[in-house]
């Protein structure tokens, strides 16, 4: 689903003639609807929380539910590599259909800003759901990395 929302946002681009940072901007873009979307069905999870404890602000759930995004990055991020070597949109743009390795470090760093922070925002809301015995806290919103996305 999220290369699906990858290869949408960057045809929304080609389509508005974005020419800077297709691949930076529509993947990052399809990463952070992923977390959030991560972070509404947490959210709306019912916990037994009165069991977990919180340790210096930190859940020791936190980890279980960072732990399947890792394999999951990587994996759209090889998909996202092998789509541009192959798109005919794209051989039009040769800094996006072969991406050197400056712009996938580039990418990568973007990546991991917003897997931090969904992850502090998950655990936001563990530990606000621990301190509300499990009840629903008010919505944890996650805060969106696009501001600081970095040029090549």
């Amino acid at each position: 689903m999220t290369f699906d929302t990858y290869r949408h946002r960057l045809n929304q681009n080609l389509a508005v003639q974005q020419r800077e940072q297709l691949t930076q901007h529509a993947l990052l873009e399809a990463m952070e609807d992923l977390f959030d979307d991560a972070l509404k069905m947490l959210e709306a999870l019912p916990f037994a929380m009165s069991a977990v404890p919180v340790e210096r602000g930190r859940s020791p759930l936190t980890p279980e539910i960072q732990q399947p995004f890792g394999i999951l990055m990587r994996s759209v991020f090889d998909d996202v590599v092998a789509f541009n070597r192959t798109s005919c949109a794209l051989s039009n743009f040769p800094d996006e259909h072969h991406l050197s390795q400056e712009y996938r470090q580039v990418i990568l760093g973007d990546i991991a800003a917003a897997w931090l922070e969904f992850s502090l925002a998950a655990n936001r809301l563990l530990v606000a759901k621990a301190s509300s015995g499990g009840h629903r806290p008010r919505s944890v919103a996650l805060t969106s990395v696009s501001s600081r996305r970095r040029p090549i």
